[in-house]
């Protein structure tokens, strides 16, 4: 993480096992975001978009490694960081225009650090499926616990890619973002978390729902960055010293576990699900009931009967009330194949299992193979031998799919299924630096930042203003290859104030280039002359019309 925001995303909640923090927005650059910036801020490298010069290489030390995700008709060479970003700044126009999405979100700690890259690029796949282009990176800065913080940043193209770069806006997918309120997108990455885990053989779960819903503890109080920017200062801030008062209480007592609720048989809901109204209801029952008829089951109920009397299919131990499926105690893998597959038919995108183990258990193993994964709990561990074993290879596959470079497939060259903790193989290391690249950009034009050209990672390229073309790119600096190497970063510059194990929360804008002062007062006195100039317009145009408005009355003195 950044500046003031190298903060925790795991905030000492007890409950590690289900953690979650996902994060999604919109690159605006009327509010000064820009995609270049936000490129900058995920590969800890430099930028000057044509606002101001910013630069995140002081953290470039927790940066693990990044790739571009890429869908089948995407030209391969966008694979490569250099010629991604350069794309990616060459296409907007406008004042504006919306850049691209962001998507942040934590990963298990669990998960080993060769394997974060795996695991991130994996959650991402549903939506690079749907023709998105993006950029992933991983970062593992110290939480102020003292352990680590696993996390990932994404910046996800808007437009549709072809062979000739990126095209028109697709507006279709702003109806997946804003499904169910940003829960459904929410939930699709933590049910892929999940599911990454079960593959690699982790025992870790992500649950994306309140935490009243997951009977989770309270969250804690999100302070704003000026409050820690004065305690950094030496000022003593009473909302700071509650707050360490409040993790220390934590500290001090027990872990609790909070288990999923113990049910007859098992209860199967939708993850994104908020309320839901008669009217949700009754369509739901009313596409389970079609959809059953159509694939030739017979419904113990139909579809018109009050919505408390639950349709059951003959033959199986499945039913369904319009919110929950239910499965009975002596249900059978097929049932648990049944409830998964009518899930998907219903677009839930991922479910919540309540009951026995070992019937979650059995959708555990159904989901897997389709991608309709629980949140709310992780398999046994026999469970997760036998999904790695079964799903291992296909995880593997789809990755390399999207990733053009195989910087993954290397990543997962020694890693066996069953097995999560297989130690790194020689050039490891060497393939997680080499998927770092920096990025410097120096815009050709002042009023157009989408004209860049990518430098080489370095000292800082000055760069002179020139009257009205704006601002030039050095002649001395070269363009070079998507490469780089973060560990050669000069240690001393990593460090950063200590706050005695506490640091502000993350804001969602801290990438965002700032305005200038100098640029504001600029831009000030331009409007102010362009309001003169309108103004004196104004009193020359009133003064025509009045002079001839007195030669039509006869009351002009002067000759025409």
């Amino acid at each position: 993480m950044k500046a003031a925001q190298r903060q925790v995303l795991y905030t000492s909640v007890k409950n590690k096992m289900g953690f979650c923090y996902i994060h999604t927005g919109v690159i605006q650059r009327a509010k000064g975001y820009t995609a270049l910036a936000r490129l900058a801020y995920q590969t800890c490298g430099s930028v000057n978009d044509g606002f101001r010069r910013v630069s995140y290489r002081a953290y470039a030390a927790h940066h693990l490694g990044g790739l571009v995700l890429l869908p089948r008709h995407a030209p391969a060479e966008l694979a490569d960081l250099l010629e991604f970003v350069a794309a990616v700044g060459l296409r907007e126009n406008r004042r504006d225009a919306q850049e691209g999405r962001i998507v942040d979100f934590a990963i298990p700690r669990q998960v080993p650090p060769e394997l974060l890259l795996a695991v991130a690029a994996f959650v991402l796949l549903p939506f690079v499926e749907l023709g998105m282009s993006i950029r992933i990176d991983v970062e593992c800065p110290p939480a102020s616990d003292g352990e680590p913080n696993p996390h990932a940043h994404a910046y996800l193209a808007m437009r549709e890619v072809d062979r000739d770069g990126f095209g028109a806006k697709e507006r279709s997918w702003n109806q997946l973002f804003w499904r169910d309120g940003g829960r459904h997108v929410r939930s699709i990455i933590a049910a892929r978390l999940t599911l990454a885990c079960a593959i690699l053989c982790i025992d870790a779960h992500v649950d994306p729902r309140h935490n009243e819903a997951k009977g989770a503890d309270t969250p804690e109080l999100r302070l704003p960055g000026v409050l820690f920017r004065m305690y950094e200062a030496g000022r003593s801030v009473h909302q700071i010293e509650n707050l360490k008062a409040q993790r220390h209480g934590k500290k001090t007592q027990p872990t609790q576990r909070h288990a999923p609720k113990v049910t007859p048989g098992l209860m199967i809901t939708n993850a994104a699900a908020s309320k839901n109204g008669p009217t949700k209801v009754a369509a739901f029952r009313q596409a389970f009931a079609e959809k059953a008829m159509e694939v030739g089951y017979a419904l113990e109920a139909m579809a018109e009967e009050p919505p408390e009397a639950p349709l059951s299919l003959a033959g199986t131990a499945v039913s369904f009330d319009g919110v929950a499926f239910r499965l009975k105690e002596n249900c059978e893998a097929e049932d648990a194949d049944i409830v998964v597959l009518f899930a998907r038919v219903l677009g839930w995108p991922s479910l919540v299992v309540e009951g026995d183990a070992k019937i979650a258990d059995l959708i555990a193993v159904a989901g897997a193979s389709i991608d309709m994964f629980m949140v709310n709990r992780s398999p046994s561990p026999a469970v997760r031998h036998i999904i790695s074993q079964t799903n291992f290879e296909r995880f593997k596959a789809a990755i390399a799919r999207a990733d053009r470079l195989g910087i993954v497939a290397k990543l997962l060259a020694d890693v066996a299924p069953g097995s999560a903790a297989a130690p790194p193989g020689e050039g490891r290391e060497d393939v997680v630096a080499a998927s770092v690249t920096e990025i410097d950009v120096e815009p050709a034009g002042a009023a157009i930042p989408a004209e860049a050209v990518l430098v080489q990672p370095g000292p800082e390229v000055s760069a002179e203003p020139d009257s009205e073309a704006g601002l030039d790119v050095a002649p001395s600096a070269e363009v070079i290859p998507n490469s780089g190497d973060r560990a050669a970063m000069d240690p001393t510059i990593i460090s950063g104030p200590s706050l005695d194990g506490l640091e502000s929360l993350p804001d969602d804008d801290s990438w965002q280039i700032k305005p200038d002062p100098n640029v504001v007062r600029q831009n000030a006195r331009h409007v102010q002359a362009y309001y003169d100039r309108l103004q004196r317009q104004v009193a020359e145009a009133e003064e025509i019309a009045s002079r001839m408005t007195n030669r039509v009355k006869g009351r002009d003195p002067r000759p025409p």
